[in-house]
Formats: C-alpha cells, structure tokens, sequence
C-alpha cells in the first residue's frame, strides 16, 4: 500500500477550508480504508492548534503553495517534528534554524522516506 510508512501513524485534519476540496479528501480516506486513522476535526481556536501540534508525534505540511506557514514555526517552537514541502514559503528559514526538527520534501517518496523515520 501506498501508506505502509504511516502505517502507525494517526493523521489530524484541522481547519474547514474548501468543502470540495474536503470532501475529496473524504472520499480518498474512504476507498483507502482510512477512516479509523483519519480524523477531520474541523476549526479550532488558537489556543487548541497549539495542544494538538504539541502532542502530536509531527506536524506535516506538504502545500504545493503555502506563503508562509505558521504552523510548521509554532510546531518547531514547541519542539514537534515538522515534514515540509518546499512550496510552503518558510521551509528554507526553518531548516536552516531548526535543521534537527525539520525534513523538506519534493516528492511523495520523500514523504514517504520522512515518515518512516518518525
């Protein structure tokens, strides 16, 4: 399967976003038998994101265009792991300065490779 490397991994969706675009996300969770993994958990407060990133094993943002990204900076300052693409616009800046908690990814293998290693 395309998903033996998150094989152990639970995945947390936080943030409403495009219904479409939410409700194909759905449907690959669906066919991929990974409704018991994947959690949609909709918006939350600040104060609520920064729980979740801090007791999460990793936070991954894998945007093709994301112009800074705020959460993978929150998640590094609060010590989590952190897989990146390099679309997101901070992806150089943190793994220049938080090279031991940052992984910048191009490609689905290297998605793949960075959560094998977690």
């Amino acid at each position: 399967s395309n998903f033996d490397a998150a094989k152990n991994l639970n995945l947390l969706i936080v943030g409403d976003g495009d219904v479409k675009y939410k409700e194909e996300l759905y449907k690959l969770v669906t066919k991929h038998g990974l409704c018991e993994r994947v959690f949609f958990l909709g918006w939350k407060s600040s104060a609520e994101t920064l729980h979740l990133i801090q007791g999460a094993t990793c936070l991954v943002m894998i945007s093709k265009f994301e112009n800074f990204g705020i959460a993978a900076l929150e998640a590094v300052l609060l010590g989590t792991k952190v897989i990146i693409s390099d679309g997101v616009g901070a992806s150089e800046y943190l793994l220049e300065n938080f090279c031991e908690l940052v992984t910048v990814v191009h490609n689905e293998l290297e998605i793949r490779r960075a959560l094998d290693e977690i």
